[in-house]
């Protein structure tokens, strides 16, 4: 084998290598989700913001187990990288809430989470702190200056929605796909080459 058939052969398999690592499926790969949510006040109990509703969101980077299940840290949170949630006169941000926990199904759709405020800690909620508050996919607790006297209140959680898109390449991803395509940049420059000094 020539060496000019040698080198297109390398490039040739270089580049099918990096072709094959950038496109196959990265389950394990980290996720970026975005949950988009709106809640409503308890109608029943709460005096003072029982009426109301509101729409809230966070952002979170997570690895998707490959047979779905749950992803949690109620200790340190998953560290949400945007919170935005307005509710009864305090505005949560990722100074004073994190999400706790992720639950996939075996697809690696998101199917549940729970978004929590910090002061009384991610697991639990107390009708003794106030503010603080717990939505997760299925309904909205929080408390307000009068829960000393009432309780905690529990509102509806009145849709929610996720999008989601895979998180930045990892350095090794990018070199490699860096490689492929100059794999193929030498690989024309060589066939060019080639064609060139065959017609002369």
């Amino acid at each position: 084998m020539s060496t000019f058939a040698k080198t297109r052969a390398h490039y040739f398999v270089t580049v099918c290598l990096a072709l094959l690592a950038v496109s196959a499926p990265a389950a394990a790969e980290p996720i970026r989700l975005s949950v988009h949510f709106s809640v409503g006040g308890d109608a029943a109990l709460d005096p003072d913001f029982g009426s109301q509703t509101a729409t809230g969101s966070f952002t979170v980077v997570s690895d998707v187990p490959s047979k779905g299940g749950i992803v949690q840290n109620f200790d340190t949170g998953l560290n949400a990288s945007q919170i935005s949630f307005s509710w009864a006169g305090h505005t949560w941000t990722t100074a004073d809430a994190d999400v706790g926990r992720l639950d996939f199904a075996p697809n690696g759709i998101l199917q549940g989470w729970a978004l929590s405020g910090i002061p009384a800690g991610l697991r639990l909620i107390r009708f003794d702190v106030s503010p603080d508050i717990l939505v997760d996919n299925f309904d909205f607790t929080y408390s307000t200056p009068v829960s000393l006297q009432l309780g905690l209140f529990k509102g509806p959680l009145i849709s929610w929605r996720v999008t989601s898109v895979a998180a930045t390449p990892e350095p090794g991803s990018l070199l490699l796909l860096a490689t492929g395509l100059a794999g193929v940049a030498r690989w024309r420059r060589l066939g060019f080459r080639a064609r060139r000094l065959s017609v002369s």
